[in-house]
């Protein structure tokens, strides 16, 4: 990434940046609110760039088109010494509000500093790679760690399936792998059977398949049709021990050890959070 000459004393103060594309006018707004100024937000960038890692996809791909000599870097405005992060974000944003309506600019996100993408998600720019990757089979937790890996991104893999399910059709479809078992998962959910118990029981008679709990709980609540909230789940499994809960809760008795009693002298599975939604939504 070239630096004009001119700007090169100024590195070290902070500001407002633009990095620059002459060969298809690409532009990308930034700041810094560094100590080290600009130099540290510079360096960066090209390590980024040189590793195909950067979290911009539309800078990283003119690198990758153009060589890193086709990009410069460039200060847009130099911010006083004793402005605070706050005030350096709000000139970037009056900056982004000016240049994004640009057909050049590659800002992928609305806000200065942020990581929200078009005020949707920080995932909508992977929108197609998710979809690829749940056609593939990929898990949630699978996604999660290539973001993490491959693009430096904060991910979780609720946020992942969430995302998934609200803007990617809002479905599991039929290429999940719990497909192949649904007659059994209905079976057994009709029968109370809660969903530790199902997935262990998956887990043990097919080991070479990769099960989680989120999985099964997202299959189950769009492809089986069956009440799968949180009350209807503790009514339907936890009725049966109404009184021998109700009897710990009066010994004042807390949610984890009324979840360890019970798993211990009825031989269940339950977690303490089912406890607590059961006492909220059924026995309050």
């Amino acid at each position: 990434m070239k630096i004009d000459q001119s700007i090169k004393k100024s590195l070290e103060k902070r500001g407002i940046y633009r990095i620059f594309c002459a060969q298809n006018n690409h532009f990308y707004i930034g700041s810094t609110c560094s100590k080290k100024g600009f130099i540290a937000r510079y360096r960066r960038h090209v390590e980024d760039l040189e590793s195909k890692k950067h979290c911009n996809k539309a800078l990283q791909a003119t690198v990758n088109k153009y060589g890193p000599e086709s990009i410069e870097f460039q200060i847009l405005e130099i911010v006083p010494e004793n402005w605070t992060p706050i005030q350096t974000r709000k000139l970037e944003q009056a900056y982004i509000d000016r240049f994004h309506s640009d057909p050049n600019c590659i800002n992928m996100s609305l806000k200065a500093s942020g990581n929200n993408v078009s005020g949707k998600s920080k995932y909508h720019q992977f929108i197609d790679l998710i979809k690829r990757l749940r056609s593939e089979k990929k898990s949630y937790r699978e996604i999660a760690r290539i973001f993490r890996d491959e693009y430096r991104l904060k991910s979780h893999w609720i946020g992942v399936r969430n995302y998934f399910l609200r803007y990617c059709n809002g479905k599991l479809g039929k290429e999940s792998k719990y497909e192949d078992f649904k007659n059994d998962i209905i079976s057994a959910r009709q029968h109370n059977a809660p969903y530790t118990e199902i997935l262990h029981s998956l887990r043990n008679s097919h080991p070479e398949i990769s099960f989680t709990f989120g999985g099964l709980y997202d299959f189950c609540s769009h492809n089986c049709n069956i009440p799968l909230d949180r009350q209807g789940r503790s009514k339907s499994f936890l009725c049966a021990y109404h009184c021998e809960i109700e009897k710990l809760l009066r010994d004042h008795v807390g949610y984890s050890q009324i979840s360890h009693q019970l798993n211990r002298m009825y031989g269940l599975s339950t977690q303490y959070s089912t406890i607590y939604y059961y006492v909220k939504n059924v026995m309050e």
